[in-house]
């Protein structure tokens, strides 16, 4: 519902629709009961557009502005349900390796997409602990996946004798900058706020998962932590 309504009549939500995900749900602990699932497969699109249609009429005040038509349209995006087709969500808390093997996954999956630049909508637990994991060399749950083997790059490597390539480094603003250095302190200890918007730029440019990184990342659209 979120992606949904947060990217509504957006170019890529219109273009290619969404693809869910559900190494993207929330953490499981104390305080994070997000990702308590109820539908599988082809009957999540259907319980979405019920749920939203009970929401109008329930709320038809607030809600003035939202009409069924509305929703016919948000609901009405190609919805590709990929890794949906079993019960993906866990009923039980999240430990520490469950997160660590879920973080891989998806990391994986962003590594490996044709798509240079990728909208995950999810929760604020999950996304800190992926910058816990990935800002700042912390690889919080990741060095310890003993188990899985170094992953080659895309990148093949160049002959011996072969030229290298010079490289131009990027130049940063002195704000652009200071908004990094204090993104790096905040972001693995603190919650993204409702609704907020961080944008993350990935280093694959290392064959083995443990040295993939976030290189910079962006508060956007006025977003907070909280």
């Amino acid at each position: 519902q979120t992606c949904l309504l947060a990217l509504e009549d957006h170019p890529t939500i219109l273009e290619k629709g969404v693809k869910l995900q559900r190494q993207l749900r929330e953490v499981k602990n104390r305080i994070g009961w997000d990702a308590l699932g109820k539908e599988v497969g082809e009957d999540i699109p259907k319980r979405v557009k019920e749920q939203l249609l009970l929401e109008l009429k329930a709320k038809a005040e607030q809600l003035k502005d939202l009409s069924e038509d509305d929703v016919n349209k948000v609901t009405g995006v190609k919805i590709e349900l990929n890794d949906t087709f079993t019960h993906w969500w866990d009923p039980d808390r999240d430990t520490s390796t469950e997160i660590s093997d879920r973080l891989s996954d998806l990391i994986h999956t962003l590594r490996f997409s044709q798509e240079k630049t990728i909208i995950c909508v999810g929760h604020s637990l999950f996304f800190r602990e992926m910058c816990r994991a990935f800002i700042g060399g912390g690889h919080r749950f990741t060095r310890n996946l003993s188990s899985r083997k170094p992953i080659e790059g895309k990148e093949q490597q160049k002959p011996e004798g072969s030229p290298k390539s010079k490289k131009t480094e990027k130049v940063v603003s002195e704000e652009e900058r200071t908004t990094w250095e204090a993104l790096k302190d905040m972001a693995p200890k603190k919650k993204l706020g409702n609704g907020a918007c961080l944008m993350a730029k990935f280093d694959f440019s290392k064959p083995e998962m443990e040295d993939w990184n976030i290189s910079r990342a962006k508060l956007m659209f006025s977003s907070t932590f909280k």
